[in-house]
């Protein structure tokens, strides 16, 4: 999966775009929150869907442990993701 991502964006407007893959596989670098019935919890990776692939929460944020980046991703973004593994 490649992603371009256009910094020009980040520039003007200040938000990034992430590729969920990048950000996903940085376990290091970027904590994951869920958040579903408006509740948000702090998960693992592995928290993220079930067996079957589906996702559990209905967003999920990153966000960078030693930085104020963050990059959102919709339930429907992570199972296309998770379809991959």
């Amino acid at each position: 999966m490649s992603t371009i991502i256009d910094n020009s964006k980040a520039i003007e407007t200040g938000i990034s775009e992430w590729n969920i893959e990048d950000v996903w596989n940085d376990e290091e670098n970027w904590a994951l929150e869920g958040t579903r019935y408006g509740i948000t919890s702090s998960i693992d990776r592995d928290q993220a869907v079930d067996e079957d692939g589906q996702p559990i929460y209905n967003l999920y944020t990153f966000i960078e442990v030693d930085g104020d980046a963050t990059a959102e991703f919709t339930a429907d973004e992570v199972a296309q993701f998770a379809k991959g593994w």
